[in-house]
């Protein structure tokens, strides 16, 4: 489990109070719990997935990769 934050700029400003969705490309290997600037992504299986997070407009967006690693201590 990790926390993911993202800034929303405007102009190089940062945009007060952004409306920010947040969501994961394979639900089964990462889920998300995304509230405005932050998420939780939470590892769920073993494999890699998407992590997006884009304005309300789906014009603006960004992403990141997410490897869940296998656990030898679990």
């Amino acid at each position: 489990t990790c926390q993911v934050e993202a800034q929303a700029l405007s102009n190089g400003v940062p945009a007060s109070n952004p409306i920010l969705r947040w969501s994961s490309s394979n639900n089964t290997i990462a889920s998300v719990d995304g509230n405005g600037r932050s998420a939780l992504v939470r590892g769920l299986a073993v494999g890699s997935a998407r992590v997006t997070v884009s304005d309300t407009t789906e014009r603006v967006s960004d992403d990141i990769s997410v490897s869940v690693l296998p656990c030898s201590k679990c």
